[in-house]
């Protein structure tokens, strides 16, 4: 990863806007390689935000020496960036909705687990504790009562364990406000130009 303060996508953060270069060799730092930046002469980079926050930054550049971008340019690539950020936010949305509906999937799997497991170790002290009630044998050593005491305490303790290992959770998904739909028309490229666009994540940017 590159610094946040380089690149194209470094002073688009600065600005908190779009920004224009007559030639790319005026941009500081980067990760184009120096061959290429040769090649790349107009730049304009224009923010990819939501709700205020910069999510991404997409940039447009020339190979052109007599190509200049103007404030028409701006505009166009900056609709291109709002469809782009409802592209984003929808994938990230996704992602975490998968992510929550996953980790359901694994607590309810363990819920099961740890009901069959009590279930069976319930059955099996059930099917001791039954004789023993039913056993009309004489007991001096007191040893049967003990036996039936004791399987009594393992039966409670197996339920009081199982029911403090069951997650009990309800689990809502946040409501989240549907996010505008893009239109399904592209808007066209800015002259002949190279587009690049880089996604920003928290703490970390790479920059162009």
């Amino acid at each position: 990863m590159f610094p946040l303060a380089e690149g194209a996508t470094g002073v688009v953060v600065a600005r908190r806007g779009p920004c224009v270069f007559d030639s790319y060799s005026e941009v500081r730092g980067g990760h184009v390689d120096p061959a290429d930046r040769e090649r790349l002469h107009a730049t304009v980079a224009v923010p990819i935000e939501w709700r205020g926050a910069i999510i991404g930054v997409c940039v447009v550049f020339s190979t052109d020496p007599a190509t200049r971008f103007t404030g028409e340019d701006v505009d166009l690539l900056g609709l291109f960036a709002r469809h782009a950020a409802v592209a984003i936010t929808n994938a990230r949305l996704h992602r975490e909705a998968e992510e929550r509906a996953r980790r359901l999937a694994v607590g309810a799997e363990g819920e099961r687990v740890v009901r069959d497991v009590h279930d069976t170790v319930a059955r099996a002290l059930g099917s001791i504790i039954t004789p023993m009630d039913a056993a009309a044998v004489q007991d001096p050593g007191g040893r049967l009562d003990a036996a039936r005491t004791a399987a009594r305490a393992a039966l409670r303790e197996t339920r009081r364990t199982s029911s403090a290992s069951v997650p009990h959770c309800s689990t809502c998904l946040p409501s989240t406000r549907r996010s505008p739909s893009s239109s399904t028309g592209c808007a066209p490229r800015p002259r002949s130009a190279r587009i690049s666009s880089s996604r920003a994540s928290p703490g970390r940017s790479t920059p162009t």
